[in-house]
């Protein structure tokens, strides 16, 4: 269907934006990291809105974490996915 050079050249691109993606959530991380160090220590007061503000915070981290080492992977893996709760 789409040849072997074509494949390569959009799992490069998708590699290359994916580390733009990760540069600029870094930068964004550090940035505001003083605000959440003020939620940390106590220096802020607690809002229930600080909950999603976390959790999103270190789901966002978390899942660039996962996709950068699922890009880094040089070794052949079994691509099937299998439903656990059915």
């Amino acid at each position: 269907m789409y040849s072997l050079e074509f494949m390569c050249n959009s799992g490069q691109i998708l590699s290359a934006a994916l580390r733009m993606t990760v540069s600029a959530y870094r930068w964004e991380y550090i940035t505001n990291l003083d605000f959440e160090w003020e939620i940390y220590t106590g220096q802020r007061h607690w809002r229930w809105s600080f909950v999603v503000y976390l959790s999103a915070r270190i789901l966002a981290l978390a899942s660039l974490i996962t996709l950068l080492v699922g890009f880094d992977i040089t070794t052949p893996y079994n691509c099937d996915v299998r439903i656990l709760f059915h």
